[in-house]
């Protein structure tokens, strides 16, 4: 297999403080392991492990592989660490005063897949003269792969991290979302060679757990992101057999302390991929594709924002991080775009120092609160403050589709692929 890697890392080393040591109060869940040899086999084993699979993904939307050809976990991450620091990177500073470490290798590879029967369309090629099944969604995706280094450092060595609630960590690293793309295939995170807590999932029912992973398991994990919701799921809606949803796993992670050895620095690692949809295939609620809606949302387009995103409060937080530019070719400086237009500043009671000084942000919002985009067309929206951190995208509500058996089986024949391809990419490090 010809594989192109472009390498783009980031890197920065901080020293690790004495943090106090912190307990997750919150039930453990130990993700459901399906062996890939069980997984690959053509008799009736293959069936069982296959519903298995199906019902992980459909109830919680993870699923552990364990036993993948050519893969060592233990001596993948000694070689990532030990070759780490000679990349060039930089680093991205978390809220709660972590510093991470990301080296992003982006490859657009096929990868093989055995699957075999009668695939559904799911997406549409801008040229509109082919669609993309399942497989072919993987299989011409755009993969990502990324290697986590992160550093936990505190300018105070009484910093004790916060305890946890029934709705999970009262303080974390990355705050609670779901991935964008098909699907995330991941090693756990390790630190010292031993396998770290605080990662955290909400299960369907809204409750958060403390995710259980096993360094003696030499696994690959599969956690499906808001692709399922966005261009999966949909395309099952007129399928005659009905089977339950995908599930999209909202997720966030807590970074592990350290001990009292200020000269303990060592990081925690992780590896994963992130398979995209392919880039010239055209999202099901627009007309761009999603090359063109990913560079969109690279420059803040609120639409992007919002077909790219897997929630509408994840949005208004894309947007509260954005520059102070007007869009629309509006002036900043005197008025802010709002339903399809420029509304100055004077002709409302609003402007951003007005809302700044209530420690709010300037939005173009509703009645109710809700933040407009350009797809809706309500004069009831006008300029007003509000609060980003909470503030959610108004939208139209639309109709829960139903899942297909055929669709779903071309998911996991298809995530086998990936695995493959994980697995043959591992073994030539």
């Amino acid at each position: 297999m010809k594989i192109g890697l472009f390498v783009f890392v980031l890197f920065s080393r901080w020293l690790l403080l004495p943090l106090a040591s912190a307990s997750s109060s919150l039930p453990v869940y130990t993700p459901v392991r399906l062996s890939y040899q069980n997984l690959i086999r053509e008799d009736a084993k293959q069936h069982v492990d296959t519903d298995v699979f199906l019902a992980a993904l459909q109830e919680v939307g993870m699923v552990s592989i364990t036993d993948v050809p050519s893969w060592n976990k233990q001596a993948f991450f000694q070689e990532l660490e030990g070759c780490i620091d000679t990349l060039q990177t930089a680093s991205h500073v978390f809220p709660d005063g972590t510093d991470v470490t990301e080296a992003v290798a982006a490859r657009l590879n096929n990868l093989i897949v055995d699957a075999k029967g009668v695939s559904l369309p799911v997406l549409e090629n801008v040229s509109g003269k082919r669609s993309y099944n399942m497989q072919q969604v993987i299989n011409e995706g755009e993969h990502l792969e990324h290697v986590h280094c992160f550093y936990h450092r505190s300018t105070d060595s009484d910093v004790v991290v916060d305890s946890t609630t029934k709705n999970g960590p009262a303080s974390t690293t990355i705050d609670w979302h779901t991935d964008q793309g098909l699907l995330l295939a991941f090693t756990p995170g390790q630190r010292y060679g031993t396998a770290t807590n605080g990662f955290y999932i909400q299960l369907a029912d809204g409750s958060a757990v403390e995710v259980e992973f096993d360094v003696e398991q030499d696994d690959v994990v599969i956690m499906l992101g808001d692709g399922v919701h966005q261009y999966v799921n949909p395309a099952w809606e007129k399928d005659t057999e009905r089977l339950d949803l995908l599930r999209a796993v909202p997720h966030a992670l807590q970074m592990p302390v350290g001990d009292s050895d200020e000269n303990d620095v060592a990081p925690r690692i992780w590896y994963g991929r992130m398979v995209l949809p392919p880039p010239q295939a055209l999202h099901p609620s627009s007309t761009k594709t999603f090359e063109e809606v990913r560079a969109s949302m690279i420059n803040k387009d609120p639409e992007a924002l919002l077909l790219g995103c897997a929630s509408r409060h994840q949005v208004a937080r894309e947007l509260a991080e954005g520059d102070d530019e007007g869009g629309d070719g509006c002036s900043s400086n005197t008025s802010y775009y709002c339903w399809h237009e420029c509304m100055n500043y004077t002709d409302y009671d609003y402007s951003p120092e007005i809302c700044e000084s209530r420690s709010l942000s300037l939005g173009c919002v509703n009645g109710e609160g809700y933040l407009w985009v350009d797809t809706i067309h309500d004069p009831a929206f006008a300029l007003g403050c509000v609060n980003m951190s909470v503030a959610e995208f108004a939208e139209v509500p639309s109709p829960a589709p139903s899942a297909s058996a055929v669709q779903a089986r071309m998911l996991f024949a298809a995530v086998v692929g990936l695995l493959a391809s994980v697995s043959l990419l591992l073994a030539g490090l």
